[in-house]
């Protein structure tokens, strides 16, 4: 509607292979509500879930698949139509957002004919890992969650240019966020994060209306 409206092109883009990062999951509508209360926008359910209690960081936890970003071609929707917007019926807006949808998944599937075939380049993957090697462990999901909160604690503190990734960085990192020894403890680690992610919720509710307010 807004491509029509104001007679602006569509750009569409794809990602290839991102189901592989964690695949095989579901959504639960229940457990989703559950998770937002302490903060976590979703939870998906699948296999490495159920290993989550038993070492919370795995909650991070992605499979090094390789991403693909692909360009489609420009879509001008206003050219699909020889009418002014106010004039556009519901059922023309119907019939070229299919035209848009169906071209949109016929890049896709090409896309995922091209780039699809091999999600998981296991030497490459290594190559890269050696090529940062300075980084390490950060590449490694189990130090995420601790990279993640010295990043939360330096922008609290107006210090972001402050962040250094490298083997020594973190391990200062890693003792300057005590909340990291909880990602490493089977289930009973999850009582701090809890309650740490119910604190941040509840602070974030609390700034909202000062800040409706002042507007």
């Amino acid at each position: 509607r807004l491509s029509l409206k104001y007679k602006t092109d569509i750009m569409p883009f794809a990602t290839v292979n991102a189901e592989y990062i964690n695949p095989y999951n579901l959504r639960s509508e229940t457990i989703n509500k559950l998770a937002n209360k302490i903060g976590i926008p979703f939870l998906p359910v699948g296999l490495m879930t159920l290993l989550v209690p038993l070492q919370p960081w795995l909650f991070y936890f992605g499979f090094p698949a390789k991403l693909t970003y692909v360009m489609g071609k420009r879509i001008k929707t206003y050219e699909m139509v020889d009418k002014p917007y106010e004039d556009i019926s519901e059922e023309e807006i119907k019939r070229i957002r299919d035209t848009v949808k169906d071209q949109m998944q016929a890049e896709l599937n090409e896309a995922v004919r091209q780039h699809g075939q091999k999600p998981y380049e296991i030497k490459e993957f290594f190559s890269i890992c050696w090529r940062n090697k300075k980084k390490f462990p950060f590449f490694l999901p189990c130090f995420w969650p601790s990279i993640f909160n010295e990043f939360d604690r330096l922008y609290r503190q107006g210090r972001i240019e402050d962040l250094k990734i490298g083997i020594v960085s973190g391990i200062r990192a890693f003792f300057r966020n005590p909340i990291m020894i909880a990602f490493f403890l089977p289930i009973i680690g999850w009582v701090p994060i809890f309650i740490r992610g119910l604190t941040k919720v509840e602070l974030m509710g609390k700034r909202v209306p000062r800040r409706q307010q002042g507007s």
